[in-house]
């Protein structure tokens, strides 16, 4: 989304989010920074100063930083990549160092680039198995957040590792009750690999589990919880006909 100064008819700044919506902005009492919202998790940081010759190189410098976090890559790899860039100016060079010194890894960052992924039941194996490293990271970087294990949990089913899904998952679903809308994938992903390791107890045990869950605020569930919900029923067959 383009963010224009109306008066002066200039353009400030494009605002990037992954494809998720713009739902509020807000900026700093100087006009400087702009904060954003939308339908993801988290509040976006721009710069919403119109382009001049003196901020070039920190524009320039701020978009290869956060390109190379986005990938996503820890915070060792892109000061290394800054330091090998064959491409920009030295200035650039140093203003990036400085800008990639200052952030620290994020493990949501690993964690929604790896959901991005994992979601969908027919990528490449390539692409599952590097969603797979990603998701290692979020959880190296936080050992308790649910929705990371979640994540792992869904990228170790997608490439056949049911036992250590099957682990996964469970943790998970511990976790996950303070991150009630991911108990939803937690309990799908269980019920497909109880089905995968020839568990059907197991299976229509957590398939019930999510049946009730889904009743509960309709409405509310996201798109990809569906497409879970979906695959469940493609799999196991629709709730009421015995799963057959």
């Amino acid at each position: 989304m383009l963010v224009w100064d109306a008066a002066r008819g200039v353009e400030l700044c494009l605002l990037r989010g992954d494809g998720e919506r713009v739902h509020c902005v807000l900026f700093s009492p100087d006009g400087t920074l702009l904060a954003w919202a939308g339908t993801g998790r988290g509040v976006h940081i721009a710069d919403a100063r119109p382009w001049t010759p003196a901020n070039a190189f920190e524009r320039e410098a701020r978009g290869l930083v956060e390109s190379l976090f986005t990938r996503p890559l820890l915070k060792a790899d892109v000061l290394a990549r800054i330091r090998d860039h064959k491409g920009i100016s030295e200035t650039v060079r140093q203003q990036g160092l400085e800008l990639a010194g200052r952030s620290q890894d994020n493990a949501d960052r690993f964690r929604r680039a790896a959901r991005g992924v994992v979601r969908y039941r027919d990528a490449a194996p390539a692409l599952y198995r590097e969603a797979l490293g990603w998701a290692q990271t979020a959880c190296r970087l936080a050992d308790d957040d649910g929705p990371s294990r979640t994540t792992l949990g869904i990228a170790e089913f997608r490439l056949g590792q049911y036992a250590g899904a099957l682990a996964t998952l469970t943790r998970a679903l511990q976790l996950n009750e303070t991150h009630p809308a991911e108990l939803a994938p937690d309990l799908a992903f269980l019920a497909l690999v109880h089905h995968r390791l020839g568990h059907p107890g197991e299976a229509r045990a957590a398939r019930g589990r999510l049946t009730e869950l889904m009743k509960t605020s309709p409405a509310d569930w996201s798109e990809e919880t569906r497409q879970y919900v979906a695959e469940v029923e493609s799999v196991l067959g629709k709730a009421g006909d015995g799963g057959k």
